[in-house]
């Protein structure tokens, strides 16, 4: 009867750890795409206030890290910071959605 006891304690202490690892690993999956959004609610907020010089960083940081020299029009400004950040909104959200709840 002691060894049934011991067993059922160990099946228990195993369930425990590895159900707080998961926790563990969802949270700090939750608070990654938290810090993502909140990135892109800057960068949005940056584009209000503006809009020329935020597009003009993106393109800077842009050009340096690709190599490429771009001279942006007006409609590529739009298309580079509302469209990604949209999609951004949509993907990243709905995942930290389903991670929180």
């Amino acid at each position: 009867m002691y060894a049934s006891n011991e067993k059922k304690i160990d099946i228990l202490n195993d369930h425990y750890k590895d159900t707080f690892s998961h926790l563990v690993s969802y949270r700090k999956q939750r608070d990654r795409l938290l810090l993502y959004l909140l990135g892109a609610v800057m960068i949005l907020f940056l584009y209000q206030l503006a809009p020329d010089k935020t597009v003009e960083v993106i393109f800077t940081v842009v050009s340096e890290k690709v190599g490429v020299d771009t001279n942006p029009s007006d409609i590529d400004k739009i298309l580079l910071v509302m469209i990604p950040t949209l999609v951004f909104f949509f993907v990243v959200g709905r995942r930290y959605w389903q991670v929180w709840v």
